[in-house]
């Protein structure tokens, strides 16, 4: 009976037979993390995924501005460096054909979650400058709803925005 769950990093599974990843993360610097996997690499993976454990546990999935993805901006769009497109091809992407992409990864994910047990990886108090309500902060300053959702923001004497300090800050 398999117990555990295996942790991965979608960012890495290409779907493509072609890549060997494993080569790209040897020669990847130490302050640099490969990409270039997507939810279709990690399905396809599965079989061999599942022969030595019983769950697999991911990195976040979520939109990011990172490749790391632990600073997330909408936690309702899965990484557009996780769906079947290409970052060119995603620049000139209308907005409807986004979002049908999007719901398409949501879709895989729910179809893999139905396979193999999942985990996923959500640091939901941490987000990017990129987030709704942080932006609200920069806009708002003082009088942003969410001006509490942040620790040590700072503003003026007007109340407008100053910065936050960040998490390389402590």
């Amino acid at each position: 009976v398999q117990t555990c769950a295996l942790p991965i990093y979608p960012q890495i599974m290409s779907d493509d037979k072609s890549r060997t990843r494993w080569e790209e993360i040897q020669r990847t610097p130490h302050n640099e993390l490969p990409s270039g996997g997507t939810i279709s690499g990690v399905v396809d993976k599965l079989p061999y995924l599942t022969s030595f454990a019983a769950g697999i546990y991911t990195t976040p999935i979520f939109e990011s501005p990172s490749v790391h993805g632990y600073n997330t901006s909408d936690f309702f769009a899965v990484s557009h460096r996780l769906l079947d497109v290409e970052d060119a091809r995603w620049q000139t992407t209308s907005v409807e054909d986004k979002n049908n992409l999007r719901a398409d990864g949501l879709v895989r994910i729910v179809e893999l979650a139905q396979r193999v047990p999942l985990v996923l990886d959500i640091a939901a108090n941490h987000t990017s400058t990129e987030f709704f309500a942080f932006k609200d902060v920069v806009e708002k300053g003082a009088a942003s709803a969410y001006k509490d959702w942040y620790r040590d923001v700072t503003f003026d004497a007007s109340g407008a925005y100053v910065g936050v300090k960040g998490w390389m800050d402590f």
